[in-house]
């Protein structure tokens, strides 16, 4: 585990916070969980929420270094995100379909080829939610059905670093996010009172999420008040406050529409509260920093990955209430899976020389 983690750190060009990758881990567990139906977290959902903000909070420290250097290139930029994210979501998508072909009835299958198509084209969000909504106890029985996150994070990834690279020149950074995140958090909240529930899958009414990320990386690089400056005694409460809260909204919001709409903001709150407090010290740090979270914050793109289809594959081989019964075991062949994912595809591929960029968007587009 150790050798995992050290791998990692010399792998970024930026400040490690590894406290991150704890908060990593515990947004991939919420949202784990959430999927294998334990009630005791109905707002385990809120996990993506998490790592949207964590996402935002973490190109945007890229980008902005990279342009303040001016070694800005957006394809570069976009070449990086494929090598980072492309392999180890394609093996996923490989494996599924033999089990999908075996274990799918005929309609669900025609429905998991039809995913598959816009998972690859990262546009599964809209699908999905023409298909149905997320909460729908049909979304239990669909091994796709988490890509659409992915797919959000990809748009914004597309069209983010242009607006960021606009601002900065016309250094208008920091109003230009708080303008992007009002318009965006307004066009959610009259959203949500939707009866089709749209603005749960979209990138105009996620983009806030992403944009509170973003500004917190780029509040204290680009402002006189650094966050360092920030009574550490401020910044230990802050993060308590967030540790607090973060887990408590797991435990007591829940997936009904009436409970949703503004309830978005708490953990996107928690978790900026978080992030902010723990840049140098205290206790949250510190906890967030242990072995055991740092590693699985390290496998969590995988574990996200592949947790839903061993699920819903799950489901489909054993029965429901039989799975129900065998979640524990479920739950470790997932982490198993990712594990042999990170260490076998995903970080290999990202860091291999014998892999150029060029060569894995050529498997990209060929795919």
């Amino acid at each position: 585990m150790r050798r995992l983690i050290e791998a990692e750190v010399a792998n970024t060009n930026l400040n490690y916070r590894q406290e991150i990758d704890g908060l990593r881990a515990v947004a991939v567990a919420a949202v784990v969980l959430y999927h294998a139906g334990f009630e005791w977290l109905p707002g385990g959902y809120l996990g993506v929420d998490v790592f949207f903000v964590i996402s935002g909070y973490l190109i945007t420290r890229i980008l902005l270094r990279d342009i303040g250097q001016n070694t800005y290139h957006w394809r570069s930029f976009i070449l990086r995100r494929i090598r980072r994210i492309i392999p180890a979501f394609f093996l996923m998508l490989l494996v599924s379909v033999p089990f999908a072909y075996y274990l799918l009835p005929e309609k669900d299958f025609y429905a998991f080829a039809e995913s598959l198509r816009y998972s690859v084209l990262f546009t599964s969000n809209y699908s999905f939610w023409l298909e149905s909504g997320y909460f729908d106890r049909a979304s239990e029985f669909k091994p796709l059905i988490h890509t659409w996150s992915l797919s959000v994070e990809e748009q914004f990834y597309l069209l983010f670093p242009w607006l960021l690279y606009l601002l900065y020149k016309r250094r208008a950074v920091r109003a230009g996010l708080v303008t992007l995140i009002l318009a965006s958090l307004g066009l959610a909240t009259y959203g949500i009172r939707s009866e089709y529930f749209w603005p749960f899958y979209f990138l105009p009414t996620r983009a806030w999420e992403l944009g509170a990320g973003a500004l917190l990386a780029a509040f204290p690089t680009l402002s006189a008040i650094k966050i360092k400056y920030i009574p550490i005694s401020t910044r230990n409460s802050s993060s308590l406050i967030g540790a607090v809260v973060l887990p408590l909204s797991f435990m007591f919001f829940d997936d009904s529409h009436d409970a949703l709409g503004m309830t978005f903001l708490v953990p996107v709150i928690a978790t900026i509260m978080i992030i902010g407090g723990t840049e140098n010290t205290g206790l949250v740090k510190t906890l967030l920093s242990a072995a055991p979270l740092r590693w699985l914050g390290l496998i969590s793109y995988s574990l996200y990955l592949w947790h839903q289809p061993v699920l819903v594959y799950g489901r489909f081989y054993l029965g429901t209430e039989t799975a129900e019964k065998l979640l524990v075991p479920l739950l470790f062949l997932s982490v198993l899976l990712s594990t042999l994912s990170y260490k076998v595809v995903e970080t290999p591929l990202r860091n291999s020389l014998k892999w150029s960029n060029n060569r894995i968007l050529l498997l990209f587009l060929g795919t």
